[in-house]
């Protein structure tokens, strides 16, 4: 990572999916809003459960934007309530 790099403000966006295939009108609105950035002026990493890493990764790179993508397993749907719990502390 650059000097500019980690002097720019880092914001790290949680995306909790909701069902299979649970995308839609939120993401058509994150999007719109994410083309309004200024990616010179920040960073945005996108956190996303295990299964929608790789869509997001290609949805991201399709527009051309240096939008990082993180998997949160703590929102893995196959986690119990205590782990998730515990997981949320780890990230």
């Amino acid at each position: 990572m650059s000097k500019t790099e980690t002097k720019l403000k880092h914001y790290l966006v949680f995306r909790r999916l909701g069902g299979p295939g649970g995308r839609g009108g939120l993401d058509v609105l994150f999007f719109d809003w994410l083309a309004r950035g200024d990616f010179s002026r920040c960073r945005i990493t996108f956190v996303v459960p295990p299964q929608a890493v790789a869509t997001y990764v290609e949805k991201f790179r399709q527009k051309g934007w240096p939008v990082g993508v993180a998997e949160y397993a703590y929102m893995a749907e196959n986690v119990s309530g205590w782990q998730k719990f515990g997981n949320c502390f780890s990230f």
